[in-house]
This record gives structure tokens, C-alpha cells and sequence, in this order.
């Protein structure tokens, strides 16, 4: 049990870690700087979208922080989720998904009911989601990278954008290519102090788009 004594400890500390001028300066500025296109959702959520409210909700609140890698590790989850989300309500409203896929060693050729559901994997959520063009082509291939630099940040490291003479470069490693990243200088020039910070930027804000076209 948790006495007095060790709570007015740990206030004191996070007050004092908390109260950085720099820190509060700095999650000002990247909160600024995020600050566009406010997504709405309504009045009326159901228990499945209040959640994903929550996980974009902390993703930001990493973010504002500096906590970069938790930022993207949410950022892939959340989409995940969305991904889950959108599937699972066309399962409901046509009964079944065409779609193929490989369980323990057999080929399966559709989707129709939420066990399948849950026996995909994300990648297959991907290529359904391409397949029914759940969204943008540029949607799609931010998806992809996403899910690619979550995948780095959780197993091996988090890679930062690198700053060139016009631009800023992330380069990603997959299995059979290199995927290069390109973000515009006028987009992210006042976040050009830490390029983990830059990779964690383009997670959120591409995130927030897919958000916006998945979620009605």
C-alpha cells in the first residue's frame, strides 16, 4: 500500500520534471505545429470510438511531450484498430468480405464472421483495405509506412528524418526494397532540432488523415 510519505514524493518529482521550462516550451511549439485540421467526431460515440479517441488522445499527448517512440508505437496500434473498426462494421452490413487469406497452412477465400476477423493479420488488413479502397492512395502508402517505422521503432530503433539541402529524407528498410520518406522543409522547418522528433511527426500527422477518412 502506498503511504503519504511516497506520494508527496513522487508529486514533488513529477512537478519537477513536469514544470521544465524547456520541456513546456518545446510541447508548446510541437503542439502548435500540429494544430490543423481539427478532426470532429460527433456527439454520439459508440464504446469501440471512444476508445480510439483514447489511443489518438495519448498519441498526442506523447507526442507534445517528446516521447517519440511511444508517440509511433500508439500511431501503428491506432490504426490497427481502425483497420479492426471499419472491417468489422462491412462484416456486419454484408454478411461477408471476399477476400484471401492463409490460416494454419489454409488458403481461405473469405470473411465471414469475427473469428476470421480476428485470425487476420495486420498486414492482411492492409491489403483489404487496398483491395475495397477503404481510403487514398496517399492514405494507403502512409499506412504502409507507418506500420513499417512502428515496426522499427519496436524491435530494432526508431529512425529520424535527415535533413538535406531542399528536404527532410526518412529512409525504411523492408524486406526486398528501401522505402524513402520525403517531407517538405516549409512543413516541418520549426521541428528540424531532432529528427526522432520529425519521424514522430509524420506518424501522428499522416495518422490523424487516415483517421479523418476512416472514422464517420
Amino acid at each position: 500500500m502506498v503511504d503519504e510519505e511516497q506520494i508527496v514524493k513522487s508529486h514533488k518529482t513529477l512537478k519537477s520534471r513536469y514544470s521544465n521550462e524547456k520541456l513546456l516550451q518545446s510541447a508548446a511549439l510541437r503542439r502548435a505545429h500540429l494544430n490543423y485540421n481539427k478532426i470532429s467526431f460527433g456527439k454520439n460515440l459508440n464504446a469501440k470510438k471512444k476508445y480510439l479517441r483514447l489511443l489518438l488522445s495519448q498519441a498526442h499527448t506523447a507526442y507534445y511531450l517528446g516521447s517519440f517512440h511511444a508517440c509511433v508505437a500508439i500511431c501503428g496500434s491506432l490504426l490497427e484498430a481502425l483497420l479492426q473498426t471499419k472491417i468489422r462494421k462491412e462484416l456486419r452490413e454484408k454478411g461477408k468480405i471476399d477476400f484471401y487469406y492463409y490460416f494454419q497452412g489454409k488458403k481461405k477465400n473469405c470473411i465471414d464472421t469475427l473469428e476470421d476477423l480476428d485470425r487476420i493479420t495486420f498486414n492482411d488488413m492492409i491489403n483489404l483495405s487496398k483491395h475495397n479502397k477503404y481510403f487514398s492512395i496517399e492514405s494507403f502508402t502512409d499506412l504502409c509506412n507507418i506500420k513499417e517505422i512502428r515496426n522499427q521503432a519496436l524491435h530494432s530503433r526508431l529512425s529520424p528524418f535527415v535533413q538535406t539541402k531542399d528536404n527532410y529524407l526518412l529512409n525504411i528498410e523492408r524486406i526486398n526494397k528501401k522505402i524513402t520518406v520525403t517531407l517538405e522543409k516549409s512543413e516541418v522547418d520549426e521541428l528540424k532540432d531532432d529528427g526522432f522528433q520529425i519521424t514522430s511527426y509524420y506518424c501522428i500527422s499522416r495518422m490523424r488523415n487516415i483517421f479523418k477518412e476512416l472514422i464517420e
